[in-house]
């Protein structure tokens, strides 16, 4: 009994060495930051009421006060996404007057509504693929956004909570055990360093796996 009982001790001792953390890999001295989110605006003049526009620019009212209105979108240059839309509208029984106030409010919207999809940062998450005795491997590149440099969260998933009807996965209980900074991306898997618990590949491929989630700065 006592050499079995010597192997399980030492079978046990190397586990735990195995399980120790490392120390959180470092920026990549020479990756490039992420480029300023590119945004263009779309703009659409409406025009409503009782009113006939002349050749020669001169508004002729007939009844209702003319309203002009201006219909706005704030579009993502890199993938289309839709930020933002609003509807905004001017009247007065001179049609001069009305769209300045249909442009007021314009600016005012945009005064206080612009910035906050300008300064929304990336959002990127994506499962752990493989692990290498150098790092690992993302399931997630370029076209989700993921740039060289980039620094993730390494969350291990412990449990799922599903619909009691459809069974579909609702959330899932996670908790953090280190960080990745991407070294090599490519189209939809980035390769590169990590720090933390050791990460174990029949978990990430076989088991519920770890989750990748793009640090904000």
């Amino acid at each position: 009994m006592r050499p079995i009982t010597i192997f399980l001790f030492a079978v046990l001792t190397a586990s735990g060495a195995a399980a120790q953390s490392t120390a959180y890999p470092p920026d990549l001295p020479d990756a490039v930051p992420a480029p300023p989110r590119r945004l263009v605006v779309k703009a659409e003049p409406l025009l409503d009421g009782d009113v006939v526009i002349a050749r020669k620019g001169a508004a002729v009212k007939r009844g209702k006060s003319p309203v002009i209105g201006v219909n706005l979108r704030l579009v993502d240059v890199e993938t289309g996404e839709m930020l933002a839309t609003v509807l905004v509208r001017g009247e007065s029984p001179a049609i001069g007057e009305a769209t300045a106030a249909a442009v007021t409010r314009l600016v005012e919207w945009m005064v206080g509504s612009v910035p906050a999809p300008l300064a929304r940062p990336r959002q990127i998450e994506g499962r752990v693929a493989d692990v290498r005795p150098d790092g690992a491997v993302l399931a997630v590149g370029t076209e989700a956004g993921v740039l060289r440099g980039d620094r993730f969260e390494i969350f291990k998933i412990t449990g799922e909570i599903k619909d009691p009807v459809t069974k579909t996965v609702l959330d899932v209980d996670m908790v953090k055990v280190g960080e990745f900074v991407a070294d090599q991306v490519h189209g939809k898997i980035a390769y590169g360093c990590y720090g933390g618990e050791a990460l174990w590949s029949a978990y990430a491929t076989v088991g519920r796996g770890y989750l990748a989630r793009l640090v904000t700065k």
